[in-house]
């Protein structure tokens, strides 16, 4: 079973991960992106979370969302326990909508869902062991391209 979520769901993803050894991954799009520099309780909560936590995480973020210190954080943790874990800081995000202050928090709507989907299916595939058809996953060089970090 995994957990998946985007902004608020993201946040929930992270504390659902760190209470519950149900699962087998979790899914982070870009939780806590906007609230990460003026919440500190929230930001607390979520690095004691990734502290505990020894579910393995897709951590994803826009290069251009209000701020990729809530995945990255999250991801230096994950590495220094030794969990696995995969951290995408994808390139900026423009939305046909524009979002003021941090356009690239829409990714993870249904306009952006080309650029990550694969990401999403190649990283649940692994991790739940699904025996996936090869064109679940679409490497080919004109598929969308990620920085990897």
């Amino acid at each position: 079973m995994a957990v998946m979520g985007w902004s608020f769901g993201g946040i929930v993803t992270m504390f659902a991960a760190s209470r519950s050894r149900a699962f087998r991954a979790a899914v982070n799009q870009a939780g806590a992106a906007l609230s990460w520099n003026s919440n500190p309780a929230l930001r607390a909560a979520l690095i004691a979370a990734a502290e505990k936590t020894t579910t393995p995480a897709l951590l994803m973020v826009a290069a251009n969302d209000r701020t990729t210190s809530s995945i990255t954080t999250l991801a230096d943790i994950y590495k220094a326990r030794g969990i696995p874990h995969r951290a995408v800081i994808y390139e900026p995000f423009t939305p046909r909508q524009g979002r003021p202050g941090a356009p690239g928090h829409a990714l993870f709507s249904a306009q952006g869902t080309a650029v990550w989907e694969a990401d999403v299916v190649q990283f649940l595939g692994h991790q739940l062991r699904l025996d996936l058809p090869a064109h679940a996953v679409d490497n080919s060089p004109g598929a969308p391209n990620a920085a990897r970090h």
